[in-house]
């Protein structure tokens, strides 16, 4: 029961953190239109990642997110594996 409440806090974790690095590459280095987006919907493209299933891809992304979006995919793996030990 321990380890399955450390694999989803680790994961909600990751949720925010990705979303807040999201929000904040899109304020730094974004386009006009990332820059409209809320933390809101960076959260959301977070979780979308995080839960594999997808539909957050957002083909307009710049450079800079698509590598933040690479390493949370890196993590999401890592994640997994460690809680399969």
């Amino acid at each position: 029961m321990l380890k399955v409440a450390l694999f989803l806090t680790v994961n909600a974790v990751l949720v925010v953190s990705f979303g807040l690095a999201y929000y904040i590459a899109a304020r730094t280095y974004g386009d006009q239109a990332e820059k409209k987006r809320s933390i809101s919907d960076h959260l959301w493209f977070s979780l979308l990642t995080q839960t594999s299933v997808g539909y957050g891809y957002d083909p307009d992304m710049t450079g800079i997110i698509k590598i933040i979006n690479s390493v949370q995919l890196i993590t999401i793996f890592f994640t997994a594996a460690f809680a399969m030990m």
